[in-house]
């Protein structure tokens, strides 16, 4: 990182560009350091993300001409607005808010369940292996010292990379670094095969979070959570203390033997 450390002013301002992975390389470097120690920011980026993912799900209605002349009108005192509005998903939650204004009367409303804590790392586990495809380049160089790139990633996420992730001559380890998932922090190993990112894994502190009864699939000896989520396979595990989530766009054999690979060797 060449460039000062972040304030939290300072990301805000680039933590939409960060989600959409848009930034420069050395800009991200600052974000992420800045996430992995506010929780505050990193609480706004996890929601960021789990709302544009379920925006991504609804329809697409233009919001009326009017009501953007009418939310800009207030700018002038409410200056935070205005960053917001740049947002592409944004006037489509503020239609979908008024439609659900316009049906308040004929909706039965109970209250929201609470959110699944493994939905949502699913998710945002899935967001952020897209984001970093889309930042490693094709041909991505190996990295060279595994050992030392998961000690930094430990030193600021407080997760040990185990040995195994360090990857083998068939799949290479290309990026080692920490993230933030449903607002927890994580460290990330990302295999190339091929020069390509196939597979992302994501380790993090698991003693709270449950191990779901649905969805178990079974591999081998094994039966983790497993499932597709918007074209990648997700295999999620626990491990003494820790959490594991798997996400590749591989097939169903290569899905479960990257799993088989790493499961057996920790």
């Amino acid at each position: 990182m060449t460039g000062a450390a972040l304030g939290c002013a300072g990301v805000a301002e680039l933590l939409e560009g960060h989600r959409r992975g848009e930034l420069e390389p050395d800009a991200v470097g600052r974000v992420e350091a800045h996430l992995a120690r506010c929780s505050a920011c990193r609480s706004v980026r996890e929601r960021d993300d789990i709302l544009a993912a379920i925006l991504r799900r609804l329809p697409v209605t233009p919001a009326p001409p009017t009501l953007r002349r009418r939310i800009e009108a207030t700018a002038g005192r409410r200056r935070w607005l205005g960053s917001w509005l740049g947002r592409p998903w944004v006037g489509a939650a503020v239609a979908a808010g008024l439609v659900a204004v316009a049906l308040a009367p004929w909706l039965d409303i109970r209250g929201t369940p609470a959110p699944d804590p493994i939905e949502n790392l699913v998710l945002s586990g899935v967001a952020e292996y897209e984001r970093i495809r889309l930042q490693l380049p094709g041909g991505s160089a190996e990295v060279t010292d595994p050992a030392r790139a998961f000690a930094a990633v430990r030193a600021l996420t407080d997760v040990q990379l185990p040995p195994a992730f360090a990857g083998d001559r068939d799949y290479r380890l290309v990026a080692v670094r920490p993230t933030i998932l449903a607002d927890r922090r994580a460290a990330a190993a990302v295999l190339a095969y091929e020069g390509r990112p196939v597979c992302a894994y994501f380790v993090l502190s698991g003693q709270d979070l449950p191990m779901p009864d649905a969805r178990r699939v079974q591999i081998d000896q094994y039966r983790p959570y497993g499932r597709r989520v918007r074209g990648a396979t997700v295999v999620y595990w626990k491990q003494a203390a820790l959490a594991f989530l798997m996400v590749t766009d591989l097939d169903e054999e290569g899905s479960r033997q990257m799993f088989l690979r790493i499961r057996k060797a920790l």
